[in-house]
């Protein structure tokens, strides 16, 4: 029986939080209060509630099984009195359209363990891992010690993902254990950073200092928010120039995690500026040419719908998989030419390309990469697949968006 750990969600198939095909573990509860964090969930150490509205199908099963009469239908629709709510968590297990979501739960680091390690003949193949992020997963470094343990002595890549706001023991802990930090500056400025995030850096400058002096593998995540933190860039470049062997990425705000705030029927959500896409090349170009040698990705920018954002992502993790798989195929000459999984790329890029809303786009790439037709269902089996995709790992509502590392913080 391995230690407790408090986590919110498992991501399979992540080919964002590190390098390769990576399991991404995201604990529960975080030191920071990021005005713009894209993981609202995490913040809490304690079990929530979520409700998408939109799937909602009026059944009111929620409001008959809830003890305190927490849930609401009237002329506005489905909310939940959450002066009332005494979690319960009732409502969760009675919602069969999954309109009612549970967020948060203790787990056994074995259980944790066994489930990464299932995926570890694609971390072999794309030489990927398994990252532990959050909320924070400092927070909890004995659970997150024992499992980094475990990854190391089954021969998988170790990342760890964090902010820096924990006690220094807390990376004398992990350290021995952890190939990768992942590791964000918002800012520099302390009054900035409190600003940004409700605390001073002190310490997350401390600890990064630390670490980076005992040649710690860092990666530095630095979230540009017009408006908040978008005067910081040169500062973060000159502090981190006294490493040589530190790199860095540059993640522009985006928007697709207010629908999170929106299900945790949250007040105040944070409104900014998406940064234009020329804003953020100018940034790159002149901070990867700097003589400090910081190098300045950039993801992806565009004023996107969030569901079709997610679609997409499950398009092209399949797709990662799918081009790894292939490139073993060429090195064995045993094996076929790979055309087969030409023939399934195109049909994963089809079914991204379908006409249709952006949960049956996403139903129909995954429903392609097993080999299924959706057309020959009928209505009742349609309902169904889409019952059991959105209970796994990635279909699951709020995985795929929280899951990119990139917005998290």
């Amino acid at each position: 029986m391995g230690i407790k750990a408090n986590i919110f969600n498992i991501q399979h198939f992540s080919v964002h939080d590190g390098p390769g095909v990576r399991t991404v573990v995201f604990f529960k509860g975080c030191s920071l209060h990021c005005r713009w964090c894209h993981n609202p969930e995490s913040i809490h150490a304690a079990k929530e509630i979520l409700l998408y509205p939109d799937r909602c199908i009026g059944c009111m099963a929620c409001r008959e099984v809830c003890p305190v009469g927490a849930q609401v239908f009237d002329e506005t629709g489905h909310w939940i009195d959450r002066s009332k709510c005494i979690h319960c968590f009732k409502c969760c297990e009675e919602c069969y359209a999954d309109a009612l979501v549970s967020v948060g739960e203790w787990r056994d680091t074995d259980s944790i363990l066994k489930e990464i390690l299932e995926n570890k003949g694609y971390f072999d193949q794309s030489k990927g891992g398994v990252t532990f992020s959050g909320g924070e997963c400092m927070l909890q470094p004995d659970a997150l010690t024992e499992l980094l343990k475990g990854c190391q002595a089954a021969g998988v890549h170790t990342a760890v993902d964090t902010a820096g706001n924990v006690p220094w023991e807390s990376f004398e802990q992990v350290l021995p254990y952890t190939d990768l930090f992942l590791y964000d500056i918002k800012a520099m400025d302390s009054d900035v950073h409190k600003t940004c995030t409700g605390v001073g850096n002190e310490r997350i400058l401390e600890n990064f200092t630390r670490l980076a002096d005992l040649g710690a593998n860092i990666f530095v995540r630095y979230p540009y928010i017009p408006g908040m933190n978008d005067d910081q860039a040169e500062k973060i470049a000159g502090f981190l120039s006294r490493w040589q062997q530190i790199e860095a990425e540059l993640l522009p705000y985006h928007k697709l995690g207010n629908s999170k705030y929106r299900a945790l029927e949250a007040q105040n959500v944070f409104e900014g500026t998406v940064p234009l896409k020329d804003e953020v090349e100018m940034l790159k170009k002149k901070y990867a040419a700097d003589e400090n040698d910081l190098y300045m990705s950039t993801l992806k920018l565009g004023q996107i719908d969030e569901d079709e954002y997610f679609g997409r992502v499950l398009y092209d993790e399949l797709v990662a998989i799918l081009k790894n798989i292939k490139t073993e195929h060429r090195k064995d000459k045993t094996t076929s030419d790979g055309s087969m999984i030409d023939n399934l790329m195109k049909e994963l890029e089809d079914a991204q390309k379908h006409e249709g809303s952006a949960d049956e786009k996403k139903i129909r790439t995954a429903l392609k990469a097993i080999g299924i037709n959706y057309d020959k269902l009928t209505e009742d089996e349609r309902k169904l697949i889409k019952k059991i995709l959105y209970k796994t790992a990635m279909l699951k509502p709020g995985t795929l968006a929280g899951n990119r590392g990139k917005h998290r913080r």
